[in-house]
């Protein structure tokens, strides 16, 4: 991350248990069960990882995504707000 712009390439990243800091349990099982989803996107992984940071931190933040329709932005932003 640079200027707090992260930049990352379209391709899978970490596996859902991998993410640190962690996602809750229950929003792990939920988002495999519910949606099949057992690997992020590099730009969900980058995304989620900042969040939960910011988080763990108690620092307040904005976060702000470019990518194609698709791309899993909604996903990205929906995993920091439920965990």
């Amino acid at each position: 991350m640079k200027n707090g712009i992260v930049s990352v390439r379209e391709e899978l990243g970490l596996v859902l248990d991998m993410v640190r800091p962690k996602i809750s349990k229950r929003v792990r099982r939920n988002v495999r069960k519910g949606f099949g989803i057992h690997r992020l996107f590099a730009m969900q992984e980058a995304v989620i990882r900042h969040c939960l940071e910011l988080d763990r931190r108690g620092e307040p933040g904005d976060v702000v995504l470019s990518a194609p329709t698709g791309s899993g932005k909604t996903l990205a932003y929906a995993i920091p707000v439920v965990s």
